[in-house]
């Protein structure tokens, strides 16, 4: 079987091919069969996963024409691989009507079919291998057969096997038919009407020699009206190319296919000179032997995709290139305009190698002044087109990040170098070697070390991350400015009090560093700091210590309740929480008896509780009713997540406020003719609580020392009428809301009263 690859590149071509046909085509082309219908050899329908009607195939012959004057060429297909080979069973008819007989059709071929396998052998020599692939997909039905495939026969992986093989015999069909004229009319897929005449116009039919009684196959006849007979002029063919060297003598062109899936290459060596008009110099000279079609990856796809082609041209210069492209008759298109490419030498020379730097200082007073640096090089090949060399330095700050030139171009024979490189930083130089061409090629880098006695800068941003899985933490940094930075220490202790050891035993050369620390430690922070050491060892100063909280997988101790008590404002209780320095947090959880999950009612930080002798009081309100409990437990954390698991919860009921606040108005006055005293008060929504409940109506009159329980009224009443009042005495009056179970709400306003 043939690789999934190839498998894709001719079913591509089959694609290619028909959409090329339909976009030729002059009548409107119906939808293609949909994929998933497989045929047996007596183009019975054994697998069908499409929607249609099982068993039924309705397609239609596609017919092109191309006319030359003498004659008139016509190229058909049919759209699938069982309507290909029912018709090359049945044979083809090709009927004419012309404009002195437009009801009388002239036979042109009648039961046209495809050489037989005998008559292949005798047309073809063996060495033919097109035609004798042409042949083998017409005669050799051994690959769709069940048996030869890699699932088991009548499976449905084995019907796709036998339907991909079918299609990719097809579409190599229709290729073979592009690219030789002869195989597309052993093909049965082109007849030359040689009795056409010039200037005529003709009508041409290509049908089935028999229609298909079984009703599994509806062949939709092949139509074009109106061919004039005149001369063919080649379509141009237009396209970008490009170019581009990718070795020696060898350069690759890239063009855009359009609807073309063969080409001509041809080649011509180019004249080179300045004169604005470039004429070209030899003749065209054809690159590929064959039809040249592009078999890689990037050649898949919609019709705009790109070809490419390498060429290896005889010397180094300037050519010309032009392509031309095989259409679906086999004629040529008109060429593509000369394409000039220069085809250079890519190759760069080797570079010398830097054998020994030396440093020089020549101020005493002050050596980081006049510094100079000797270049001692050797090269071993000197090439023939070898030009010279020069220096190139890199500093990460000095220069950029980027490499920077350092020296003038020096001659191919030169091999030593004194350059002055005062306030230079120690980084990264190479040689740089160029040839006649341009090509550049360096030396492996080395390092040029200028001794100085500048400390570097403070490390900063120190930051880090605790694994308490893992028992590490990682620590990260940015690094100062300087580039000659050898190595980092980074420094710990327990306590900032405490001698500070290194925690680096090799020289770390990274900004990460990961410690490994012991997780069951009774102890919140551990301590780091960082600094720099640079290639002359300079030791710069420490960075800011950073403090650490100590990754743990202790969990900390069990909280236990303490006391419990209810007031008006909730309920009250005091935990005793774990002590430990790794406690985190303390979370508060609250349930109804009924309920399993728990409601998280409050997060405490753990280092606040220290002041209070790690206890934890908490006040609740929950919602009001007196037959109601709730339960309450505590969860403590460490500062890794590790849970010390739910406390033993305590439960509790609250009966609400003996005295709640409720917004209460009272209004009164006197009314002299009628002698009476009269109340009213306003009420802001309902009480808080739920149950049965009244106003109660006090009053302070003339005598009394204390005001005094008038009566009650219910809760619907907003008024009373006092007839106590007498003339020339004064009262107050206030009200309250109060519940059958005792519950009252405060006192509204005073109100003074006067019948005076």
């Amino acid at each position: 079987m043939r690789s999934k690859r190839t498998i894709f590149h001719l079913l591509f071509f089959l694609l290619a091919s028909t959409l090329l046909l339909a976009q030729e085509e002059q009548d409107e082309i119906p939808a293609d069969l949909p994929e998933g219908m497989v045929f047996n050899d007596s183009l019975e329908v054994v697998e069908d996963s499409t929607q249609l009607q099982v068993g039924i195939v309705d397609t239609k012959i596609h017919l092109l024409s191309r006319t030359y004057g003498d004659s008139i060429v016509l190229r058909w297909a049919p759209e699938d691989y069982a309507t290909w080979r029912y018709v090359n069973r049945v044979g083809m008819d090709v009927l004419r009507y012309s404009e002195e007989h437009p009801f009388e059709a002239d036979t042109l071929a009648s039961r046209l079919r495809p050489l037989t396998l005998e008559q292949f052998r005798q047309r073809y020599p063996t060495t033919d291998t097109l035609a004798m692939m042409a042949a083998g997909l017409l005669y050799d039905e051994n690959r769709t057969r069940p048996t030869a495939t890699k699932n088991p026969p009548g499976t449905l992986g084995s019907l796709h096997e036998i339907y991909q093989e079918q299609q990719m015999r097809f579409g190599l069909a229709l290729m073979t038919t592009e690219w030789r004229r002869d195989l597309a009319e052993a093909l049965a897929m082109r007849l030359v009407d040689r009795t056409a005449k010039r200037g005529k116009t003709y009508e041409y039919i290509v049908r089935p020699s028999e229609i298909d009684t079984s009703g599994q196959i509806i062949v939709r006849t092949g139509h074009i009206p109106e061919v004039k007979n005149e001369r063919y002029k080649p379509e141009p063919f237009v396209t970008t190319l490009t170019d581009t060297t990718i070795a020696e003598n060898t350069v690759q062109l890239t063009w855009n296919r359009g609807k073309y899936s063969t080409f001509e290459i041809e080649r011509r060596p180019a004249l080179d000179h300045s004169r604005q008009r470039r004429e070209a110099s030899g003749a065209w000279e054809r690159v590929n032997d064959k039809p040249y079609i592009d078999m890689s990856p990037n050649e898949l796809g919609e019709a705009d995709s790109l070809y490419t082609m390498t060429d290896q041209v005889p010397q180094l210069g300037r050519y010309e290139y032009r392509l031309q492209a095989h259409d679906v008759f086999g004629d040529l298109t008109e060429p593509t305009k000369p394409f000039r490419v220069w085809v250079r030498d890519i190759t760069p020379p080797s570079a010398p190698t830097i054998t020994l730097i030396t440093i020089d200082r020549r101020d005493s007073t002050d050596l980081s002044k006049g510094v100079f640096a000797t270049f001692h090089l050797r090269k071993d090949t000197i090439e023939a087109d070898y030009l010279g060399w020069h220096l190139v330095y890199y500093h990460e700050r000095e220069t950029s990040r980027q490499w920077r030139r350092l020296s003038q171009q020096m001659a191919a024979a030169d091999s030593l170098l004194t350059l002055d490189v005062t306030g230079f930083s120690t980084g990264m130089v190479a040689v740089a070697a160029t040839d006649t061409a341009g090509n550049v090629g360096y030396s492996i880098p080395q390092l040029l070390r200028i001794e100085d006695l500048k400390a570097p800068g403070v490390p900063t941003n120190l930051r880090a991350e605790g694994n308490a899985e893992e028992g590490t933490i990682t620590l990260t940094w940015d690094a100062p400015e300087e580039a000659d930075i050898d190595y980092y220490e980074v420094a710990y202790a327990n306590d900032t009090t405490h001698r500070w050891v290194l925690a680096t035993e090799a020289k770390l050369q990274d900004t990460r560093f990961v410690d490994s620390v012991d997780v069951t430690v009774n102890q919140k922070y551990i301590y780091y700091k960082v600094r720099a050491i640079d290639y002359s060892t300079n030791q710069g100063e420490y960075s800011q210590v950073l403090p650490v909280i100590r990754p743990s997988l202790m969990p900390p101790a069990v909280a236990h309740i303490d006391s419990t008590w209810t007031a008006d404002d909730g309920l009250h209780m005091r935990w005793i929480v774990s002590a430990e320095h790794f406690a985190a947090r303390h979370l508060v959880w609250r349930r109804l008896p009924k309920d399993k999950a728990w409601t998280l009612l409050a997060v405490c930080d753990a280092d606040s509780l220290a002041a209070y002798d790690y206890t934890l009081d908490i006040t609740d309100r929950p919602e009001y009713n007196r037959e109601q409990r709730y339960q309450y437990a505590i969860e403590s954390l460490n500062y890794s997540g590790i849970s010390s698991g739910m406390s033993l919860a305590v439960s509790l009921r609250w009966e609400g406020e003996a005295v709640f606040s409720h917004p209460l108005k009272l209004f009164g006055e006197y009314l002299p003719e009628k002698q009476e005293t009269h109340l009213a008060w306003e009420m802001d929504g309902e009480p808080p609580y739920p149950g049965k409940w009244y106003f109660c109506i006090f009053r302070q009159g003339p005598g009394d020392d204390t005001p005094r329980f008038l009566l009650s009224a219910a809760k619907e009443d907003r008024s009373f009428t006092d007839h106590l009042l007498r003339e020339g005495e004064s009262a107050q009056y206030y009200i309250r809301i109060k519940y059958a179970d005792g519950r009252q709400s405060e006192d509204s306003n005073m109100v003074r009263v006067s019948s005076e």
